[in-house]
């Protein structure tokens, strides 16, 4: 998009027609970034929605750690 507020004013730029051309041109803009916006939010919902109906991933089971107990000895004992 070019700036065009930097451009010099000519005397037929100041008329009304010129203003309400500027004014219909602005709300034009408005439009599509609106529409824009609309898409991307129902895109996004989309997104969500097959995100959430997804299975969950199994959960590795965690094996509960038994206590740390001292081996028997084995073989013969003195004494």
């Amino acid at each position: 998009m070019a700036d065009r507020g930097k451009e010099p004013i000519t005397d037929g730029a100041r008329g009304m027609d010129a203003l309400w051309e500027n004014q219909e041109n602005i709300n034009r803009r408005i439009d599509d970034l609106s529409a824009d916006i609309q898409r991307l939010i129902v895109e996004m919902r989309r997104e969500f929605n097959l995100i959430r109906a997804r299975q969950p991933q199994a959960q590795p089971l965690q094996v509960e750690q038994e206590e740390v107990r001292p081996m028997r000895r084995r073989g013969l004992v003195a004494n």
